[in-house]
This record gives structure tokens, C-alpha cells and sequence, in this order.
């Protein structure tokens, strides 16, 4: 449009502005002069008509003549003249019965190629639109508000054709468009004044008309463009016209069924009529292509007419992914991206059918709604299979290829996901939804294999993650795991979760990925035989839970031999044995300790029915198990390099913390059990017993950590002791000092006194060692 009116601009602007002024404004005054004469004289209509006429011929004629020496004044003449004539043929047509409407429209036709031929004759596209401009505004200007539409539309209809007819022999691209405003945005103001829904009959086909004239004049006007492609097109006729057509078939055919839907179908038939007509010429490639897309938008916009919103997302999904096929094969950038945007647009349907609305389908699987999420899925995967094929529009990508297979897996997912969890029993949902998920990855596989499809492995790769999930809902809203169909699904995808990583060792031995999947894949296994503790501990046997947390600890202490013994002759952790050290056993310590913390701080380790017996409980036990495990697996796989070496010394560090948590923790059950103190945190921090016995606690843990130190001359082992003590004794200071005159106090502060002068006596301090003492104290750190 701005190229347009620059054109228009240039006319106006260009040669002698002031004769092409002179002559619109001649041409609104003869229309005003013809209205008053026929309001306010007695002169009879014939001559006045006539005389007009003849003021109109004879600035044609007198324009012709002095465009031999003057072209541009004679042409404005010659412009001026036809657009009188105009105003006189028309007036005496429909508004004063002086002409029958054949004869009227024959000679308005005739006006016309007589103002074109000369248009044509003397090379004058300034000539033209005059003529033409004036045509159109004869009606508005001289029409008193009423007036036959018929004979309106069929009059714009004959200056149309004679602007087309120019169109086989110039490129004007100025008096393209004057036609195309002055039709249409008449016509719609027409519409807006005048319309009835009983004139659908007399209206419809002149806006057909007009819609298949103006989109085929830009390839009338190709026929005359040279062999260069980076011409431009005449983008208002090529994408104003379908716009602004649809706009007022809207407003005719809104009452009828599906009318749009048929109007859009009709509109993507003839721009597929004319990209076929545009093919036989490469200079017309381009606009071949704009009517290709034009094509495409408009049966795209049928559809969700045509039907509601949940049976158009698959077919817009599959829409789309043919585009992209298209698009991939012949390098067509704007087809991509057309058919990218059509499938999202799939995806905005789809969830406006069925996000918010509740599951309604009684049959899993078997539904329309299912369906439709399955095509939407398809087309994603038949984009990415494409595209890993073809290539995308500017070469090969792996990460396009990618991002459309995981959208179509995806949609995979949604797909099952709805199905299990939607529409199935709360006691099969999760159970379902894992042999969905390890079908899918099956097939995926095997695609991959058949078709040397990559991403068909993305399932594969995606298993050991939805299983969390899974896990998840089951801790959520099941008791047990492998209740229902969790029986069949939970072995099922785990089977398959394993051959499927031994299948891909086989095909391919250097994946990366594999290493963490077969980590990921034996934590889930813990994850899961933990959950089915849980769940036969306590509701099968109906025992307290005391005894579920020291069956959990006792599973995650059997778990870290587990994953560290190297003496498993079979597959995988006969080949996998560093992997499974290296990645899933840290995961397995940070759950030991993150149990070991909260049974600890949670529970009171009251074994009923049987009584409490410090360390001789099952949740003390356990605890040590998992402590004694971590350090000796730990410090094994250290020794093996299966861990680097510098973890040694946290690790030994992060085994003597916890241990020291659970020593107190051991006494502070051991003060309620045995001396009644309420197992809570205000309560133990008044009782005067619980201080005690943690001051007691403490001073003989430094003392024991003072003495190993100084026997084997480990200083940094004898200064941990040395600052626990110094920790007691600040304890005892700022805590105990409260209550000196109890009897609790006395002993504490005496136990810890005595200890010191013993400490002192028979541990001092190590000397400063160098590196032969530093070799010494890695010696002594080992587990032998």
C-alpha cells in the first residue's frame, strides 16, 4: 500500500500539478452543477445532459489536439472530459429513465474503451486513471441516496473489465489499485447503508466477481514484468483482496451454516487455480508462491469453521506437517514457517477442546478425544522424521530435528498421560501409564533400528525420568505400588528399561547417555523396593514406625554393598561396575543421610511391643548399619579408583559427623525413654538430665578422638578432639551454669574436668609433623 500511494502521489505531484488539480475539482463542480440544475431549473433534462456531454467531448478533443505539443496538459483534458461523459451517461440512465439499461451499460462500456484505447494510444496511465476515477465517482456524486444496486455493481463491474483489459497490455499498477479501493470500499459502504438479507441473491455474485477479478489482475500484470524474480509484486491487490473480500462474505453468508467455511474452501480452490496458472513462467514464481499460501491459509481457515475446535486440531496438526514436508522438499521458507505456526495453532485448538473440560470418554484409548491428541502427536513426529530426511529449509539441523521429535513425543505423552490418568481407576493409573510408557519406548526403538531414525530412542532416553514421576504418584495417592496393574507395569517397565540399555550397548557402545541411565535406572530400583517396604512394614504387618524406618535403613545399607560389591559376575554391574560406583552410589549415600537425619529427629525408636534398649533397638541398628556401610563401601571405592582420592578425606569427615549426630540422638531418645523427658525440642532444652548427658557424651567423644590422635600421631584428628572439648566446655559455661546447684550439673562438671586433667596427661598434643608425618596420618586413615 505505501508503494501505491506514492505512485498516486507522484501523479499528482508530478508534471503540471496544477491542471491535474484544476481538472478534479472541475469534475466535482460539474457533478454539484448538475444536482442543482435538476433541484432549482426549468431547463428539461435532455439539455442539460446534452450540453454536459458536449463540454465532455470537446475537452477530449481539444485535449487530443494539443497532446501533440503538450502532453501532460493534454491528457488532464482528455481525463477530465471522459469523467463528464461518465457523470452524463450515468445520470441519464438510472436516475432520469433517458436511457434503457442496455443501451446505458453499452455505452458506459464503449466510454470506457474509448478512454482505455486512448490511455493505451498516447502511453498515459495518468489518462487512464482519470477516466476510470471519474467512472466510479459519477454515481456517489450525482446519486441522491437511492438507485438500483444492481445497476450500481454492474456498473462498477464494466469499469472493472476495462481496468482488466488494460491490465494484457500495461503494467499500471496505479490504476489497478484505484479500481480495487473504489469497488470495494463503495461497495462496503454500501453494504454498511443499504443491505438486506433479502438482497443475498443480487449482492453475492458481484462480490465473487470482484474477488476473482482483482486477485487474478497481479498475474495479468505479471505477463508484461521481465525474466527478474526480485521484482516486486503488487502486494495491496495480492493480500488486500482475499482480506478484505472475506471480510464482507462474513457479513453476507454469516447467517447461513458453514457459509464461511464453503466461502474459504471456494477462496483456497481458485488461489490454487491461479499458483497453478502462475507455474508456467519462472518470472512468476513469487507471486506463484503468494497464491500458494494464500491457498493454504484459506482451507486452513475453512477447517475450524467447518468444525468445532477438537476435530480441527488434528486436521490443522496434519495440515501442518504436510506444509513442513513440502517446505523441507522445495526450500520454501515461508511454507516452514506456516507449517510451524499451523501446528501450534493445532495445540492452541486442541487445548481449548479439551484442557479445562473433565474426561468425560468411558473407553481409554478408544475416544475421539484421544484421537485427536494421537494425530496432533503423529504430525510432530512425521515433522521431525522430515526434517532429519529432507533437511529443513536451509540445510541439515540437528537441533530443528530435535525440537519437532520431542514435540511429537510429547504430545505421546499427553496422549497416554490422559488416557491413564483421566480415565482409569486411581488403583491402575500409575500401572497403565507404565507400560504405555514402556511400549512406547519399544516402538521407538525399534523405529529407530528400521528407519535410522535417531530421535525414535528420545522415549528410550525419557523412561528413566517418568518413572520419578510415577514413584511419585504412588507415594501421592497409593499405598502400594504394586497393587492393580502396578503388579504387571512396575516389572514390565523396568524389563524393558533394562534390555533396552542392553540392546543399545550392543548397537551403540559409545552413547553417553547410557552411563547415566543405568545409574538413574538402579536408584529407581532402590526407590522402589523402598516404597514396597514401606508399604509391607507397615500395613501389611501393621508394625510402628520404628519398624518401617529401620527396614528402610537396613534397604539403603544392602543397597550401598550392593552398588559397591565387585563381585557381580553377570550384566550390567559386571560391566557397568564403575559407573554404578561412580553415579548412583553418591545419590545412595545422600538419601542414607538425609534418612539417618530425619528418622533420627522424627522418631523416638520405640520398637513396641517389645521395650526400648539403647543401641539394642531397631532403628539404632539400622542407623549404624548405614554408618558402617557408607564408611567401609567408601572407603573401598576409593581404594579402587572408583572414586577420585581426594574424596577420601570428606568422606571420612562427612561419616564421622553423622555418626556424632546419631550419638546424640541415641541420647536423647535414651534420656526420654529411660528419664522421661517429652520427646520435644523445648522440653529436652530445659531438662537438666538431657544437658548432662550431652556434656558427658561430648567429653568422652573428645577424649576418645584426643587419644587416637596422639597414639598415632594425627594432629588434625587430636585438634577435632581438642575443639569438641573446647565446645563442651563452653557448653557447660553459657548452658549448664544455670543450674550449678543441681546435682546433674556437679557431676557433669565434674566428669568433664577430670577428663581434661587426663587428657592432658596421658594425650598432649602431637608436634608439628612434616610430609613423613603427613604420609604417616594418610597411613592411619586407612581402613586396614
Amino acid at each position: 500500500m505505501p508503494g501505491s500511494l506514492s505512485i498516486a502521489w507522484q501523479w499528482l505531484s508530478g508534471g503540471n500539478t496544477l491542471v491535474r488539480t484544476g481538472i478534479i475539482v472541475l469534475f466535482f463542480g460539474a457533478a454539484f452543477l448538475i444536482r442543482y440544475v435538476a433541484q432549482h431549473s426549468t431547463i428539461s433534462i435532455e439539455i442539460r445532459l446534452a450540453a454536459i456531454a458536449v463540454a465532455g467531448v470537446g475537452l477530449v478533443m481539444l485535449g487530443l489536439r494539443l497532446a501533440r505539443t503538450r502532453k501532460g496538459y493534454g491528457l488532464s483534458l482528455q481525463g477530465g472530459g471522459l469523467g463528464l461523459i461518465y457523470l452524463v451517461l450515468f445520470g441519464a440512465m438510472q436516475f432520469y429513465g433517458l436511457l434503457a439499461p442496455l443501451p446505458g451499460f453499452v455505452a458506459l462500456f464503449v466510454c470506457t474503451l474509448i478512454g482505455v484505447g486512448l490511455g493505451l494510444r498516447q502511453n498515459a496511465q495518468a489518462l487512464a486513471v482519470l477516466a476510470v476515477l471519474g467512472g466510479f465517482l459519477a454515481p456517489v456524486l450525482v446519486s441522491a441516496g437511492g438507485g438500483d444496486h444492481v445497476r450500481l455493481f454492474g456498473y462498477y463491474l464494466v469499469l472493472d473489465l476495462g481496468i482488466a483489459a488494460v491490465a494484457f497490455w500495461r503494467i499500471w499498477r496505479l490504476l489497478n489499485l484505484v479500481g480495487f479501493l473504489c469497488t470495494f470500499v463503495i461497495g462496503a459502504l454500501w453494504g454498511g447503508l443499504r443491505y438486506r438479507a433479502e438482497l443475498f441473491s443480487s449482492t453475492e455474485p458481484f462480490l465473487v466477481i470482484f474477488f476473482v477479478l482483482f486477485s487474478a489482475l497481479p498475474l495479468l500484470s505479471a505477463r508484461r514484468l521481465p525474466l527478474d524474480l526480485r521484482r516486486p509484486l503488487d502486494t495491496t491487490l495480492v493480500f488486500g483482496v482475499p482480506v478484505v473480500s472475506f471480510a464482507l462474505q462474513a457479513a453476507l453468508v454469516g447467517e447461513f451454516v458453514h457459509g464461511l467455511s464453503w466461502s474459504a474452501c471456494g477462496a483456497a480452490l481458485w488461489y490454487a487455480l491461479l499458483d497453478r496458472l502462475a507455474r508456467v513462467s519462472p518470472a512468476f514464481e513469487l507471486l506463484a508462491d503468494c497464491y500458494r499460501v494464500l491457498a493454504i491459509i484459506a482451507a486452513t481457515i475453512a477447517i475450524p469453521l467447518a468444525f468445532d475446535d477438537a476435530s480441527a486440531s488434528p486436521l490443522w496438526a496434519l495440515e501442518g506437517a504436510g506444509l513442513l514436508w513440502i517446505a523441507c522438499r522445495q526450500r520454501r521458507v515461508v511454507l516452514w514457517w506456516l507449517g510451524i505456526l499451523i501446528q501450534v495453532g493445532a495445540a492452541c485448538l486442541w487445548g481449548r477442546a479439551y484442557l479445562f473440560d473433565a474426561v468425560s470418554a468411558t473407553r481409554p484409548f478408544l475416544n475421539v478425544a484421544a484421537l485427536d491428541t494421537a494425530l496432533i502427536a503423529l504430525a510432530g513426529l512425521c515433522s521431525a522424521w522430515v526434517t532429519q530426511r529432507y533437511g529443513t529449509v536451509r540445510g541439515s539441523s540437528v537441533i530443528v530435528t530435535r525440537v519437532f521429535a520431542c514435540w511429537g513425543w510429547l504430545w505421546w505423552l499427553v496422549f497416554g498421560s490422559r488416557e491413564t490418568f483421566g480415565l482409569m481407576v486411581l488403583r491402575d493409573a500409575s500401572g497403565a501409564w507404565l507400560l504405555f510408557l514402556a511400549l512406547s519406548a519399544l516402538v521407538g526403538h525399534q523405529l529407530a533400528r528400521r528407519s535410522a531414525w535417531p530421535d525414535g530412542r528420545l522415549p528410550a532416553l525419557a523412561l528413566p525420568l517418568l518413572f520419578i514421576f510415577a514413584l511419585l504418584f504412588d507415594f501421592q495417592w497409593r499405598s502400594h505400588s504394586l497393587a492393580g496393574l502396578g503388579l504387571l507395569g512396575w516389572p514390565c517397565a523396568f524389563g524393558v528399561q533394562l534390555w533396552l540399555l542392553y540392546r543399545e550397548e550392543l548397537e551403540l557402545p559409545a552413547r553417553r547417555d547410557q552411563r547415566w541411565r543405568h545409574a538413574l535406572t538402579a536408584c529407581l530400583l532402590l526407590a522402589l523396593g523402598a516404597e514396597e517396604i514401606r508399604w509391607l512394614v507397615g500395613e501389611a504387618y501393621g508394625l510402628g514406625r520404628t519398624w518401617i524406618e529401620a527396614a528402610l535403613g537396613l534397604w539403603l545399607a544392602g543397597g550401598i554393598v550392593w552398588l559397591a560389591s565387585a563381585r557381580w559376575p553377570a550384566w550390567p554391574l559386571a560391566a557397568r561396575a564403575m559407573d554404578y560406583r561412580r553415579l548412583a552410589l553418591p545419590a545412595v549415600f545422600v538419601a542414607s543421610v538425609l534418612w539417618s537425619l530425619l528418622a533420627g529427629l522424627q522418631g523416638t525408636a520405640d520398637p513396641a511391643p517389645f521395650p526400648y534398649l539403647p543401641l539394642l533397638n531397631p532403628l539404632e541398628l539400622a542407623q549404624l548399619a548405614v554408618l558402617v556401610a557408607m564408611r567401609h563401601c567408601g572407603l573401598q571405592c576409593c581404594d579402587s579408583a572408583a572414586w577420585p582420592q581426594c574424596w577420601r578425606r570428606p568422606l571420612l569427615w562427612s561419616v564421622g559427623l553423622l555418626g556424632f549426630a546419631m550419638l546424640n540422638m541415641l541420647v536423647l531418645r535414651g534420656c526420654h525413654h529411660l528419664a522421661g523427658v517429652p520427646w520435644a525440642p523445648l522440653a529436652m532444652l530445659d531438662s537438666r538430665v538431657v544437658q548432662a548427658a550431652l556434656a558427658a557424651v561430648w567429653a568422652v567423644s573428645a577424649v576418645v578422638l584426643m587419644l587416637a590422635g596422639a597414639r598415632g600421631a594425627q594432629r588434625q584428628r587430636w585438634l577435632s578432639g581438642a575443639a569438641l572439648m573446647g565446645l563442651t566446655v563452653l557448653k557447660l559455661f553459657l548452658v549448664d551454669l544455670s543450674g550449678r546447684d543441681t546435682l546433674e550439673r556437679i557431676v557433669a562438671f565434674l566428669v568433664v574436668g577430670i577428663l581434661l586433667l587426663l587428657v592432658g596427661y596421658f594425650a598432649p598434643a602431637p608436634p608439628r609433623s612434616g610430609s613423613a608425618g603427613d604420609a604417616d596420618n594418610l597411613r592411619s586413615d586407612s581402613p586396614h
